[in-house]
């Protein structure tokens, strides 16, 4: 079946910031506005230094990001390690056993005197019933070490998919605060001409006043949260200028009911497939143990040189029973076997309650009729700020009600983002959980 992706629009509406161009603008307006003169000459030099470093800054996609944060934390060092260890841990198993070369020497002076010498070499013949167990076993651990990788992998886009859609999510905030700010500037703007027309007293433009302040607070606490985000970024993706791309969150079909994303997570999970594979590892372990418990035999071959001119040629076998040096060994691994598949089913069970927790806070979210403003929402609240603002100059509408309706229209707004973000938060726990990497697509301009 063709993959199906539902668009969930994740990209921020304002330009691209460096850290130190949040820090400009965020001086720049506390400066304009607590000077309250010359506002828009002073935001129009503000924006040319943003303009400037604007053009400095390199918007990385989704996967090109991933694939630099993988750098950034070593993993193909560490997929190397891994491929190294798994050789070696193979090529022990496989290892056959090293010859003993001996030389004897028999001598006596007596009435009957003889010297005799040998020289032979002597093999380990275990190898050939107790080798194949030995290279399973290790088959089987390296299985189990291969999901270490995919686990790193699997954290790390989770990580960065966060911080795209946040970075989305808080760029548009800081628009909104940003909208809100100049209404209330023209608020204010307004009072001051009812307060000359002595239609309001000089109390309610405080008011504005220190609403326009609490806006302000919001609007560099939002700055420094995207600061912190694009510093932390930049250091997963080792790139100084770096800043995520405007992308759209892509949602998979195959997350449409709980049964589909646990059904996912079971085959997908690498630390749920470590566990299994670690189990198996186990198992295997007690038929090694269980053959270590034969005899170990030895061909043993030699040329033999007797008294006088007599030469002679030796063949003979060794065996060597092992009675209590390894008695405990097969126990022990029975026990381990036992702990291991207790282990996969105790992980097992705590995959499916994980997914199926995360696939109904999303499914909730999702199916929320309520969750967003739509497009005439959108119109009439626009219409009723313009109405509620021509009472407020005509002096029909007292500062209060003017100011509750700029706060409701932001708060709705606000609101707004903040469900469309849980939303997609929620999704991105419930894909890392399910062991699927997220899907971002580039916008069409």
């Amino acid at each position: 079946m063709p993959k199906r992706h539902i668009f969930l629009s994740a990209y921020g509406q304002t330009s691209f910031f460096s850290i130190q161009t949040y820090l400009a603008m965020s001086f720049i307006i506390s400066y304009t506005l607590s000077t309250k003169r010359h506002t828009g000459i002073g935001l129009f030099l503000g924006l040319i230094p943003l303009c400037l470093q604007t053009l400095h800054a390199d918007p990385l996609v989704f996967e090109k990001a991933c694939l630099q944060a993988f750098k950034g934390e070593q993993l193909p060092e560490f997929s190397q390690n891994l491929t190294q260890l798994r050789k070696a841990r193979l090529a022990q198993a496989s290892r056959l056993p090293n010859p003993s070369v001996f030389y004897e020497q028999e001598s006596a002076r007596s009435t009957d005197a003889f010297n005799e010498s040998s020289v032979g070499l002597s093999v380990n013949l275990d190898f050939i019933w107790k080798r194949g167990s030995r290279i399973k076993a290790a088959e089987q651990k390296n299985s189990a070490s291969e999901f270490e990788l995919s686990s790193k992998q699997l954290k790390v886009s989770y990580e960065i998919a966060n911080m795209f859609i946040d970075y989305a999510n808080w760029n548009k905030e800081l628009k909104e605060l940003g909208t809100s700010i100049k209404q209330h500037e023209e608020a204010l703007t307004i009072s001051r001409k009812l307060l000359v027309k002595g239609m309001i007293s000089a109390f309610n433009l405080k008011r504005i006043e220190l609403r326009m302040d609490e806006l302000r607070f919001s609007h560099k606490e939002l700055e420094s949260n995207l600061a912190g985000l694009l510093a932390e970024f930049q250091l997963w993706v080792s790139e100084e200028e770096a800043i995520p791309a405007k992308t759209n969150l892509l949602y998979n079909i195959s997350f449409e009911t709980a049964e589909k994303a646990v059904e996912h997570a079971l085959r997908n999970r690498p630390d749920l497939l470590a566990f299994e594979a670690h189990s198996k590892w186990k198992a295997e372990e007690v038929k090694k143990y269980k053959n270590e418990k034969l005899p170990e035999v030895s061909l043993d071959i030699s040329a033999k040189k007797y008294p006088g001119d007599d030469d002679g040629f030796f063949i003979g076998m060794s065996m060597e029973i092992p009675l209590g040096e390894k008695q405990g060994d097969v126990q022990f691994a029975e026990s381990e076997k036992v702990s291991g598949t207790l282990e996969y089913k105790r992980a097992k069970r705590k995959v499916e309650r994980e997914v199926k927790a995360a696939w109904q806070i999303w499914h909730h979210l999702q199916t929320d009729k309520n969750s967003s403003l739509g497009k005439s929402q959108m119109s009439e609240g626009k219409n009723y700020l313009q109405g509620l603002q021509s009472s407020f100059a005509n002096g029909e509408a007292s500062v209060i009600e003017y100011l509750d309706g700029l706060g409701s229209l932001l708060t709705g707004k606000q609101n707004t983002l903040k469900r469309h973000h849980l939303k997609q938060s929620a999704y991105l726990r419930l894909t890392y959980l399910s062991a699927s990497t997220p899907s971002f697509s580039t916008p069409k301009i």
